[in-house]
This record gives structure tokens, sequence and C-alpha cells, in this order.
């Protein structure tokens, strides 16, 4: 991927979802510590925009905004992944995080099996979370 502000959403929003999962598993204390990791993501993405474009400019609230949609889809798609076969998280993985953009299948596989191993060692100590993704 190129260096870029939106790759750099990309890798943040694979992150942030990893982090979604494990919280959400924590019940309403769970549900706390996500609302705040989402609100400092938003935070952070509107920080580093600010930089790259100075001033309070409309086409940056709308690209953070388009963000923001993109977001709600990836959290959709990922979650629909983790539940399902190796097949559909690798089809959320190539849509959303490589845009389509990726004609290795050995590239995505190896970004399904990161995922999955992340989530796993997240979720290692919490039985419900160890549960249904193992």
């Amino acid at each position: 991927m190129a260096d870029t502000f939106y790759s750099w959403f990309l890798v943040t929003e694979l992150h942030v979802w990893m982090l979604m999962v494990r919280t959400m598993a924590e019940g309403e204390e769970g549900r706390f510590v996500r609302n705040n990791i989402v609100e400092a993501m938003w935070q952070d993405i509107s920080t580093r925009a600010k930089k790259l474009e100075p001033g309070n400019s409309p086409a940056v609230k709308a690209q953070i905004h388009e963000l923001s949609q993109q977001f709600q889809a990836a959290i959709i798609a990922y979650d629909e992944g983790l539940l399902s076969k190796d097949t559909v998280l690798a089809g959320a993985v190539w849509r959303t995080f490589l845009q389509q953009d990726c004609n290795d299948p050995e590239n995505v596989e190896c970004l399904v099996h990161y995922i999955r191993k992340q989530v796993r060692n997240l979720c290692t100590k919490h039985y419900s979370c160890r549960s249904t993704f193992q």
C-alpha cells in the first residue's frame, strides 16, 4: 500500500475493529471502552486531516463523513467475515482493506490469517469471546 492518509486510515480501521471485537466481550464496561477507542480514532483522524488541509475546509468535513460511512460498512463486513468462513473474511478484506486492488490471493490469505490470529490472541482470556472465534 502507498503511504497515504487513506492507507493509514485503512490500517487503523482494521486494528480499531479488532479492539472493538475484544472490548465488546466485556459487556457494559467493554461498550464504554469501545466507544472511547472509536472516539479517540476520530479525534486522531480529525487532527491529521487538519494538518493536511489547514482551516475549516468543507471538503475535509465531507471526506471525514465519507470515511465514517466506510468505517460503518467495514465493521459489518469484518464482523460477518469473522463469524463466517475464511472465504467470507477474505472477501471483506479484499473489498475493504485492499480496495479490490490485489491480484495475489496469497496476500489476501496472509491478511485473513493475521486477523484471525490477532483476534484469537486478543480474546484468549475471555471465554465468551474465545469460544466464538476458535
